[in-house]
């Protein structure tokens, strides 16, 4: 049944935000055929809410139909070849996923750990983190078509994921509710300890007796070290994306900021945003109670009262100035509501 003016701040890490047209909390696939009639009816757009840790919503709200994802539910079954399929309900919380599956000794998701948000958003945004992505192990996500108006299950041939993004966030946008994933783990060891921060913690670690636990623990740790726990100060986690740049525009930059690091990919060069964000003197920069977070420049923080538009506004100055500065187009990893 649809709730009608529901304030969604409450809902978002950032805290910031105006309420909800209609509000539907949907706990299973029938719930979401419901609210989806529903807003074809009253000819409106969805919007599915997670644990609100990657959306800004307008202070206006959001003028729509918004689907609260609550379906749980977690699966695990034991394949011939070796791989444990594990389906998992869109609004199971994505860290209780990941600890799940290491306290059964299982690989895969162990380097995502710690990262807030729902099941059903990690394939929507292809959440990655210390070397891994979501894309690197799903099998399949279930999905309703809102266009043909039946459940749909899409391998990852079709579910476009690119470097934060996939099907659901581009040409599929507003056309597909997730609603269940299924993930391809491991029984057998298979460490990702490829990002450097992961390597310098196991250094001088005999890495064949490492446990899946074990670096889920690390990448906590790591995380913790570095970004704040949105319960304490409103944030969304990483707002902007890594860019990656040519050869000769990365050679441009370290003339000018020699402290920024590169790393070599198929396409270019990937620098860190947080860097390049630090170098053009963000870090812990305020505008009213939006700000920087003074520990990492990637991180725009809600100081107490900030308003979604301070939040915005903040991002397009910081946007603006390292362009100006340096040519390079930053982009928002958050949506924008």
């Amino acid at each position: 049944m649809a709730q009608e003016f529901v304030p969604l701040a409450p809902k978002t890490t950032m805290r910031t935000g105006g309420s909800a047209r209609y509000f539907f909390s949907v706990s299973s696939e029938e719930d979401v055929v419901e609210a989806v009639r529903f807003a074809e009816d009253n000819d409106l757009p969805i919007f599915v809410l997670g644990d609100g840790s990657n959306v800004v919503i307008s202070d206006e709200g959001f003028l729509g139909v918004v689907l609260e994802m609550k379906i749980s539910g977690v699966s695990f079954e034991e394949r011939e070849d070796g791989v444990v399929v594990v389906e998992a309900g869109a609004g199971v919380r994505w860290d209780d996923l990941v600890h799940e599956t290491v306290l059964r000794s299982l690989w895969g998701l162990e380097n995502l750990s710690c990262i807030p948000g729902t099941v059903g958003a990690a394939p929507v945004q292809n959440i990655g983190a210390y070397g891994a992505e979501a894309k690197d192990r799903i099998v399949s996500v279930r999905a309703y078509d809102t266009h043909e108006h039946r459940f749909v299950e899409m391998d990852p041939t079709r579910c476009g994921f690119g470097y934060r993004t996939s099907i659901f966030k581009n040409e599929g946008r507003g056309r597909f509710v997730v609603t269940r994933v299924s993930w391809g783990l491991s029984r057998t060891s298979q460490q990702n300890l490829s990002y450097r921060d992961l390597e310098e913690h196991f250094k001088g670690s005999d890495h064949a007796s490492i446990t899946s636990r074990e670096i889920r623990t690390a990448v906590c740790a790591i995380r913790e070290q570095k970004l704040p726990d949105p319960n304490v100060l409103c944030n969304t986690g990483s707002f902007f994306k890594n860019p990656t740049v040519s050869q000769t525009t990365y050679q441009n930059l370290v003339a000018q900021f020699p402290q920024i690091v590169g790393r070599e990919i198929q396409n270019g060069i990937k620098i860190s945003a947080a860097q390049l964000i630090d170098a053009c003197g963000w870090k812990g920069k305020r505008s009213g109670d939006a700000g920087v977070y003074e520990q990492h420049a990637l991180v725009i923080v809600n100081h107490g009262n900030a308003s979604s538009h301070d939040v915005i506004s903040l991002s397009q100055k910081i946007i603006d100035d390292v362009y100006a500065r340096t040519t390079i187009l930053l982009e928002r990893e958050v949506e924008i509501i």
